[in-house]
């Protein structure tokens, strides 16, 4: 038997990896305009939000291939788990027909299950949600400290109350199942939601406005606030030219936001841990950080790179980027 040279296997390895990522690529998909409203994210506070899904979806930004393996990971859990539960002896269904549609306000969803705990006398809606570490002791805290997610400092999980008390509304239930999955230890959470008639009536008028806005082709006018750092239409239709400028890639990478927030905290200090995470993140001479030539939403900050000329003097003419790190906050004036 022929042994390889290391030489041969880093390039075989390469090889390995650069087809399987051509096709994770390939399986992502321009966004177009969708013909009804999405149950997922009807919780995203917004009216120009969701008009834009319905006239302007080709604006959207693809998702980036990070963002694609991690939606991954959530869906090949979802199954599994599913059938864990039935495992264990929980009275949980996995329904057949997993579309959901409520056409009379056009909200279309996806419903993974639904389970029936001893002390309820019907089935309630399930909804399999897999997290980070961080994300899953947010979660856990928000739960013992009977804080709704609506309150949640991390946008994006603003909008699952949303999506459960829709399913519950419609089916005239007043609970639902969350089943937050943390993907890294296997650790879980069973959270329990009663149905909250004024946020779930909130949901039903923001649908309807959505399809009179729709109908008439009108978009609401653009009003800034902390969502707007999770939204993909920020740059691309609202504010193109809103300090950061055009062109930025959503990172759902809470350990890269972990770096930046601490880098944040310790700026104007001359601390070691400062010196080197701005080595990591922004880099340092002609040796590039993880943020090089970055315009990206990590959480709440915007990364905007811009590529600076150097003017010829004793040595020729060159070009470098320069990398600034901003909050997203809404400013007083908008």
């Amino acid at each position: 038997m022929k042994t390889s040279t290391p030489v041969a296997v880093e390039e075989t390895e390469k090889l390995l990896t650069d087809k399987l990522e051509s096709h994770i690529e390939s399986e992502i998909s321009n966004n177009i305009s969708r013909g009804h409203n999405n149950a997922s994210d009807i919780g995203f506070e917004c009216d120009t939000y969701q008009v834009l899904c319905r006239l302007k979806g080709e604006l959207k930004p693809k998702i980036s291939p990070s963002l694609k393996k991690l939606f991954r990971v959530g869906i090949e859990w979802e199954r599994p788990n599913i059938r864990w539960l039935q495992d264990a002896d929980l009275t949980v269904r996995d329904t057949a027909d997993r579309r959901f549609e409520w056409k009379k306000y056009n909200i279309v969803g996806y419903m993974e299950a639904d389970i029936k705990p001893r002390a309820f006398s019907s089935y309630l809606p399930l909804e399999h949600k897999t997290c980070s570490a961080n994300s899953f002791r947010a979660i856990k805290k928000y739960k013992e400290q009977r804080i709704s997610l609506t309150k949640a400092d991390q946008l994006w999980l603003r909008k699952y109350p949303g999506q459960l008390m829709t399913y519950m509304l419609f089916k005239g239930i007043d609970f639902g199942v969350w089943f937050f999955f943390e993907k890294q230890s296997g650790q879980y959470l069973f959270w329990i939601l009663p149905l909250d008639y004024d946020y779930a009536d909130s949901l039903i008028r923001r649908a309807e406005r959505c399809e009179e806005n729709v109908k008439t082709g009108t978009i609401p006018k653009p009003a800034y606030c902390e969502m707007c750092a999770q939204c993909p239409f920020a740059l691309t239709y609202c504010f193109p030219d809103r300090d950061f400028g055009p062109g930025f890639e959503l990172l759902d990478d809470e350990s890269l936001e972990q770096k930046i927030k601490r880098m944040k905290e310790l700026e104007g200090t001359e601390v070691k841990e400062f010196n080197s995470l701005k080595k990591l993140l922004i880099g340092n001479g002609d040796k590039p950080g993880l943020l090089y030539q970055k315009n990206a939403v990590v959480g709440n900050y915007i990364i905007e790179s811009k590529e600076v000329e150097k003017k010829a003097f004793s040595v020729e003419a060159s070009s470098y980027f320069r990398t600034s790190i901003k909050e997203l906050k809404p400013s007083e004036d908008t």
